[in-house]
C-alpha cells in the first residue's frame, strides 16, 4: 500500500503538563506532532523488541515503555484549552490510500475494497509471455477453426534423439497387443478414426523437415463409464530425449483462465434449471501450425509384418504441457467476441476443460442459452454434445435423454459428482468391491482416490482411508 493509514496523531497537542524524565530516550521524539506511519512491525518481532521496564507518568496519563527502539509512550492525552475542560483524546484509524483525501465515506469505500479477495489475477512473467505467445501466433483458418503454435521458451535444437526411446515403447506395446487382441483392435479403430478426421498423417523419414522432431511413446488408457469412447490412446510429451529434455521440457504452461471447478459447481446450485454438456473432442478441434508439428510424430503399424509408419499428429495433443493453456484460451476467445453478454459469461466462466455446466431459473431462457451456446462454440469448429438437463423443454430442444439425477462433472474420474434435482440433494457414486477381493495397500490407496469429491463434502470420510494407508506404513505392515 502506497499509504498505511492517515497522519498520527490527528492533530498535534501541548505536551508540557507531562512530565517525561529528562533521561528517557524516546523512539519518537515528537510523537505529539501528526506525521505518516512509515513501517508496521508484526507480533513474530514486537515481543522481541518491546523490553521489560514501564513508567507511569501519572493518573489520566499515558505511559512509558522500554524497548530496543527506545521509550515507547502511549494512552490518554489530557488537553487544556479555553474551551474544554480536562479529557481524553481517542484516535480512530482509518485505512486510506488517497493521498490528502479526508472524506469518510470514501475512507470506508476503500476499506471495504481492501477486504474483498482480489479479482485480477497476476500473472508471472512466464505466464505473461504464453499469452502474448498465443495472441501474436494464433490465426483462425476459412472454415472458423483456430490454428496455434506450440509456445516453445526454448529452441528444439536442444531435444535429442527420441526415435529410438518411441521405438521401444512401441515394440512392448505390440507384445501386450499379443496377450490382449481385444485392446489391439479398439487401438486401431481408434487410430483410423483420428486418420479419418484428419487429425493426423502419414509423413516419410527422407523429408528434409525430419530434421528437429519428437517422437510421442503412445499407449492406451480404458473408460468403462464412457458414453462414447472407452478407449483413449495417451502421449507422453514428457518422455526423455536423449539429450535429457522432452518436448514438454520446452514448452510454456501458461496460465489457468477457467474458473475453478469448486466455483462453478459451486454457481450451478443457484439454478433452478441445470444443463451440463461437453465439447467433442476437445483438443482435436484446434490446429496446430504446420512448422510445429514435427514435434508431434508417433511410430504405428496395424500388422507386426509391416514395417513402422511415421504418422505427424495435426492438432493438439493431449498429453503436451501447453494443451490445457491453448485449447481453452480458444474458447475464451470465442466468448471476447460474442455480442451477447449472457454467452459471453457462460463460455468464460461456466466451462471446465471441455465440461459446461450452467443454468438458470427460466425454462425457456435456459433453451436460449443452449442454442447460443452451441452457435457460438460451432463458429469455432466446436460441437457441444451429451446434454444433460432436469429441464424436459430443453432436453426435447437438444434431443437428448431425460434424466433427474444429473452427473454434474467428470471431469477428474470417472465416477462423477452428481445432483439429483427431485430431492434437489448432491450426491456421490461410487461401486463397492466385491466381498471376495482381497485388501492390499494398493487396493485401498486406489479405492480411496475413486471417490471424486470436488467441493470437500465427504472429506471427513475419505480422510478414514488415508489414514489407515498412513497407519499400515507406520506398522510397516507388507
Amino acid at each position: 500500500m502506497n499509504q498505511l493509514t492517515s497522519s498520527l496523531p490527528n492533530s498535534s497537542f501541548d505536551i508540557s503538563s507531562l512530565k517525561i524524565p529528562s533521561n528517557i530516550i524516546l523512539a519518537d521524539p515528537k510523537f505529539y506532532e501528526p506525521s505518516q506511519i512509515d513501517m508496521l512491525i508484526g507480533s513474530d518481532l514486537f515481543w522481541d523488541i518491546i523490553g521489560s521496564e514501564q513508567q507511569s507518568l501519572g493518573p489520566g496519563c499515558p505511559r512509558l515503555h522500554s524497548s530496543k527502539l527506545g521509550w515507547l509512550i502511549g494512552g490518554p492525552v489530557p488537553l487544556y484549552s479555553k474551551e474544554t475542560n480536562n479529557n481524553v483524546k481517542c484516535n480512530t484509524v482509518f485505512t486510506n490510500f488517497a493521498q490528502g483525501n479526508d472524506d469518510p465515506y470514501t475512507k470506508m469505500s476503500r476499506f471495504w475494497e481492501l477486504e474483498e479477495i482480489p479479482s485480477k489475477v497476476h500473472l508471472n512473467d512466464s505466464e505473461q509471455a504464453c499469452e502474448r505467445h498465443f495472441v501474436q501466433h494464433t490465426r483462425r483458418l476459412s472454415n472458423g477453426r483456430f490454428c496455434v503454435r506450440l509456445p516453445l521458451f526454448k529452441s528444439p535444437d536442444c531435444l535429442g534423439d527420441s526415435h529410438t526411446m518411441a521405438k521401444k515403447r512401441f515394440y512392448n506395446l505390440e507384445k501386450r497387443f499379443k496377450r490382449q487382441p481385444e485392446v489391439k483392435s479398439q487401438y486401431i479403430a481408434f487410430i483410423r478414426e483420428y486418420a479419418e478426421l484428419g487429425h493426423l498423417s502419414e509423413v516419410t523419414l527422407d523429408s528434409p523437415t525430419l530434421n528437429l522432431c519428437y517422437y510421442l511413446p503412445h499407449h492406451p488408457v480404458f473408460k468403462e463409464n464412457s458414453e462414447s469412447t472407452k478407449i483413449r490412446v495417451v502421449f507422453d510429451a514428457s518422455a526423455r530425449t536423449s539429450s535429457g529434455v522432452s518436448v514438454n521440457d520446452i514448452q510454456m504452461v501458461g496460465p489457468q483462465i477457467q474458473d475453478s471447478l469448486f466455483s462453478i459447481l459451486v454457481r450451478a446450485r443457484l439454478y433452478k434449471y441445470i444443463l451440463t454438456a461437453d465439447i467433442e473432442k476437445m483438443y482435436r478441434q484446434v490446429v496446430i501450425d504446420e512448422s510445429d508439428r514435427n514435434l508431434q510424430l508417433i511410430l504405428w503399424r496395424e500388422d507386426e509384418r509391416e514395417p513402422l509408419k511415421t504418422l505427424r499428429l495435426n492438432t493438439i495433443t493431449y498429453g503436451f504441457a501447453s494443451a490445457s493453456y491453448l485449447s481453452t484460451s480458444c474458447l475464451w476467445q470465442l466468448g471476447e467476441e460474442c455480442e451477447d453478454p449472457l454467452t459471453k459469461t457462460i463460455l468464460q466462466h461456466d466451462l471446465y476443460v471441455d465440461d459446461l455446466i450452467t443454468g438458470c431459473n427460466d425454462e425457456y431462457e435456459l433453451k436460449c442459452i443452449q442454442q447460443s451456446v452451441s452457435e457460438a462454440l460451432k463458429a469455432g469448429c466446436f460441437n457441444l454434445r451429451k446434454y444433460k438437463s432436469n429441464s424436459l423443454l430443453v432436453l426435447q430442444s437438444c434431443s437428448s435423454s431425460s434424466s433427474d439425477k444429473l452427473v454434474l462433472s467428470e471431469s477428474a474420474s470417472a465416477l462423477g459428482l452428481g445432483w439429483d434435482s427431485a430431492t434437489d440433494c448432491l450426491f456421490y457414486s461410487f461401486d463397492m468391491p466385491p466381498s471376495t477381493q482381497k485388501i492390499t495397500k494398493r487396493f485401498i490407496l486406489s479405492t480411496s482416490f475413486k471417490i471424486f469429491d470436488p467441493l470437500g463434502f465427504v472429506s471427513p470420510c475419505i480422510i478414514i482411508p488415508k489414514l489407515i494407508m498412513q497407519q499400515l506404513w507406520l506398522d510397516k505392515v507388507d
